[in-house]
């Protein structure tokens, strides 16, 4: 079986891994030089220089030219904007099946994440598919060989759209998904600046700071690569302390993966003590400072 790897930027090093269980795997960048370091250990490598200015979307009528598919063929993407914009071309380009939370491939088959990562569905690949892959970076990935690159310029991109401009994203300076330590604030805060108390419960623990989707998206007090869940980062460390976070489905479905979870939180009938392996039921704002205080004790 083949897999076909294709990045506009995103780490795609998980995906060759995986591909690379199946059988042979061609990948492909779409861009500058620096996309072509996820292609070590693929079998075959192929860059399609897209000018700057040029969604990679538009990409799609070369990748058709490219990509020859056969039975149980599959095309991995990373779950990036960029990326799940080309799964869907692809997909109606080849007219096959698209695939969205793919969790684990197999040589003839591929797990699915559905309702929030409530349930798993495995499909057999009958048919070639298009699979956005949430997958983690390949940890020895920059010790695999470089195949060599073949380069493709393209000079019949379809019209009609162009990049004109670029903003910024505020962003915090902390890997969340690489984090061993974790302190997540939710919306049992009742003011941003309110949020120094689980800032100092996590420097006590020597833990990085997170939190629920609405303290990003809805309040804006944090930045939006901080919060927690399914359709945020994942968490795979030893520790994860949640403070005021009710545990809706797409958040706990993408936190599990701790080690340890405590709970914070006032409601005796929240969804997040079913997931916690401890938990604190009371008000945050009486809970927090002498928790901190004696941690502080302990350790010192």
């Amino acid at each position: 079986m083949r897999t076909w790897v294709v990045s506009a930027g995103a780490d795609a090093s998980g995906h060759v891994a995986a591909g690379k269980s199946r059988g042979d795997v061609t990948f492909i960048g779409i861009g500058g030089e620096e996309v072509m370091e996820f292609a070590r250990g693929a079998d075959r490598a192929i860059r399609v220089a897209l000018p700057d200015a040029v969604p990679p979307e538009l990409a799609v009528p070369i990748l058709r030219e490219l990509v020859t598919l056969e039975s149980g063929d599959l095309v991995l993407v990373p779950n990036s904007a960029p990326a799940r914009a080309l799964a869907g071309g692809l997909a109606a380009a080849f007219h096959v099946p698209l695939l969205a939370g793919v969790r684990e491939v197999g040589e003839d088959s591929a797990t699915v994440a559905r309702y929030g990562g409530v349930t798993l569905e495995t499909y057999s690949l009958q048919t070639p598919a298009v699979g956005i892959f949430d997958s983690e970076p390949e940890a020895a990935g920059e010790l695999l060989e470089l195949p060599e690159i073949e380069v493709i310029e393209p000079d019949n991109l379809l019209p009609g759209a162009e990049i004109i401009g670029r903003e910024e994203i505020a962003t915090s300076t902390v890997d969340l998904a690489h984090a061993e330590r974790i302190v997540a604030a939710g919306r049992g805060f009742n003011a941003k600046e309110d949020l120094a108390l689980a800032a100092e419960l996590a420097s006590a623990l020597d833990a990085s700071l997170a939190c629920s989707r609405p303290i990003a998206d809805v309040e804006g007090w944090m930045t939006r690569d901080q919060y927690l869940g399914l359709d945020g980062v994942r968490v795979r460390g030893e520790l994860l302390v949640t403070v005021g976070i009710s545990g809706a489905i797409h958040f706990t479905a993408g936190v599990t993966g701790a080690e340890t979870i405590v709970a914070i939180n006032d409601d005796p009938d929240a969804g997040i003590w079913e997931v916690a392996d401890y938990g604190i039921e009371g008000d945050l704002y009486e809970v927090l400072p002498e928790l901190t205080e004696e941690i502080k004790k302990r350790l010192a």
